[in-house]
């Protein structure tokens, strides 16, 4: 994958885009997790799970949590 990338840019460019990218979604899930509103936007009244959850899961102590690096 690495090899037919680098045929559209350089190796830094590449790592400057992929950067960008991860900073976009973090960005996602950070407006997803602290959003107060009570239903995703849409007609269809989908309830928003994502700040009770991150709210549970931080709350946790639990060490072993695989998610605990993500969390925060």
């Amino acid at each position: 994958m690495l090899r037919n990338e680098l045929s559209w840019g350089t190796e830094e460019e590449l790592r400057s885009e992929l950067l960008h990218v991860w900073s976009v979604m973090k960005g996602c899930v950070r407006n997803g997790c602290e959003r107060t509103e009570p239903v995703l936007p849409g007609g269809l009244r989908v309830p928003r799970r994502a700040p009770k959850l991150h709210t549970e899961l931080s709350a946790s102590t639990e060490e072993t949590d695989p998610m605990r690096p993500w969390i925060g």
